[in-house]
Order: structure tokens, then C-alpha cells, then sequence
């Protein structure tokens, strides 16, 4: 059975996406290395993969499959191989959403299996344009270093995200239990002055306190 998609697709990360391959778009622009007729083909391709990043993976997510998820991320890899192919190199923007993707999505086994297929279709094509010793080596560093950078920037976005999420599932269990705690007060009438959601430091509560509120925890599961 198919594990749940986590949802990240938000207008910010879309953005994020949407300005990164125009960046890409730009700089191919710039570099005058691609006939226009070639140019026209990225053209498409980008949009294709901005579609794939977006609204592919907004899909995805509301369908919660996982099959779906890989083939769409084997798809922008597939697209942004060939848009990178085809500027010679010029386009490598285009694998810095992906690899974002990557680390929200996937595994850390597959975010490297990822960052490794990436840097072998960038090297394949840098050898295959003749560049010296020195220059790949300047730019395998210089991909390194972004590749880096981008894999511990969507870290933090990933452990921030998820923190977000144990945050509201604490502060739902607190206030259920606060509403189970104001039912029994009826009864118990000494229960009443305490109130789980005026907590906010949870150690400062006191063992007999603490004790009262694991019950309603334990009753409730």
C-alpha cells in the first residue's frame, strides 16, 4: 500500500520554482550559445518542467500517491536533463528545484542516488564540450557548493515543516483535553481551575497536575 504524499506545494514554494527556471531560462539567454530554433525547444521543456513542479506535484499531493510522486520527479529530471543537454550546461538552475523536492519527498538514500545522477549528466556534458582540467574542475565546485547549499536549505524547510505539524497535533491534544477536563470538572469540582490551554510551558507544571492531565491523555487514546 502507497504511504500518504506529505503536502509542500504552497504559492511560495511554487514561486520558488517558477523563478528558478526562469533564472535558468535567462542565463541561456545571455549566454548565446543556443540557436533560436533550440531556444524555442527549452522554452517548452521549461515550461513543461515549471507545470511538472507546480501543478503536477500539487496533484500529487491530493492524491496522496507515491507512484505518482516518483514518476512526476523522474519526469522534471527527465526534462531538466535535456534542457541542460541542450544549452550545454547553460540550464543548470533548472536541477535546483528538483533537488529541493528531493529532500522534501524522498528519502535521504534517494536525495543521494538524485544529487548523483544530476552531477554525472552535468559532467558527461562538460567533458563532451571540451573543457579544460581546470575549468571542470572550477565548475564541478562551484555546482558542489550549490548543490550543498540547496540540500541543507530544504533540510531546515523540511524540519521546520514537520515541527509545525507535531505543533498543531500537540495543541489539538491539548485542547481535547481541555474540554475533557472542563466534562469532568462538573464532577469534580477541584479539576476546574486547571486549564490545559492557558499552559504555555508545559515542565512548569506541577507533578499533581501533570499527573490529572495524563489521565485524560490516557483515557482518550
Amino acid at each position: 500500500m502507497n504511504r500518504s504524499v506529505e503536502r509542500f506545494i504552497t504559492p511560495a514554494v511554487s514561486l520558488a520554482c517558477i523563478a528558478a527556471t526562469a533564472a535558468a531560462m535567462i542565463k541561456v539567454v545571455f549566454s548565446e550559445r543556443v540557436s533560436t530554433f533550440w531556444l524555442a525547444t527549452l522554452v517548452v521543456v521549461a515550461w513543461l518542467y515549471v507545470l511538472l513542479g507546480t501543478v503536477g506535484l500539487w496533484l500529487v499531493e491530493r492524491r496522496g500517491s507515491r507512484a505518482g510522486l516518483h514518476l512526476v520527479l523522474a519526469s522534471m529530471f527527465a526534462a531538466g536533463a535535456v534542457a541542460v543537454a541542450v544549452s550545454r550546461g547553460e540550464a543548470t538552475l533548472l536541477f535546483m528545484p528538483l533537488m529541493t523536492y528531493g529532500v522534501l519527498y524522498l528519502s535521504p538514500a534517494w536525495v543521494a542516488s538524485l544529487a548523483a545522477a544530476c552531477s554525472a549528466v552535468l559532467l558527461a556534458i562538460w567533458i563532451a564540450d571540451a573543457h579544460a582540467l581546470t575549468e571542470l574542475v572550477r565548475r564541478l565546485s562551484i555546482w558542489s557548493a550549490a548543490l550543498a547549499f540547496v540540500i541543507v536549505i530544504s533540510r531546515m524547510l523540511l524540519v521546520q515543516h514537520r515541527a509545525r505539524k507535531e505543533m498543531e497535533a500537540l495543541a489539538g491534544r491539548l485542547g481535547h483535553a481541555n474540554e475533557q477536563l472542563h466534562v469532568q470538572a462538573a464532577a469534580q469540582p477541584h479539576l476546574d481551575r486547571f486549564d490545559v490551554v492557558e499552559v504555555h510551558d508545559l515542565p512548569a507544571i506541577r507533578p499533581e497536575e501533570a499527573a490529572r492531565v495524563e489521565l485524560v491523555f490516557q483515557r482518550n487514546e
